[in-house]
């Protein structure tokens, strides 16, 4: 029997508008999303231990980066970095990620992009209201986790107010 699971989906912090290479992956977060970073670390980390994410999985683009690096150093967890959460990657490689987390059964977050996010975070809740700010988590919980429609209950969202 699978026990049961928490899982948190961060979308990055608010990034700057250019990157100095003009790359869209390579633009850094704006001062608001340090912010949003720190402010969603401490929130996280004042929660019981069993509540909290074990391991954080993050995009290698540059602005999920540094929101995972902010959340890493609050948190003291794991990080790992996830040419599956990259910007513009497969869905299928994505979902990847959410079923090798319920293989391990960790307690885990997940920090990427947009329009990945709400997708997986429709797929896993069955809700149809999945739109995600910048700075915003996802918490969401599973008696019995799996990557069909429905297995996991939407708990709380969390977000910085404005």
């Amino acid at each position: 029997m699978t026990q049961p699971l928490r899982l948190y989906l961060v979308r990055h912090g608010k990034a700057e508008r250019d990157a100095p290479s003009g790359r869209d992956e390579d633009r850094p977060l704006a001062e608001r999303g340090e912010r949003q970073a720190v402010w969603l670390g401490r929130a996280i980390a004042q929660l019981p231990r069993a509540d909290r994410p074990t391991v954080i999985h993050a995009s290698p683009a540059a602005r999920a980066s540094a929101t995972a690096q902010i959340l890493q150093r609050q948190l003291q967890v794991d990080l790992r970095f996830e040419e599956a959460l990259r910007l513009g990657a497969a869905l299928d490689a994505s979902i990847g990620v959410v079923r090798d987390i319920i293989g391990r059964a960790e307690q885990a977050m997940i920090v990427g992009h947009n329009p990945t996010l709400e997708v997986m975070l429709e797929l896993l809740t069955g809700d149809d209201d999945c739109a995600m700010r910048t700075g915003e988590a996802a918490v969401l919980h599973s008696a019995a986790p799996d990557v069909g429609t429905g297995a996991w209950r939407l708990m709380t969202r969390m977000r910085m107010d404005d």
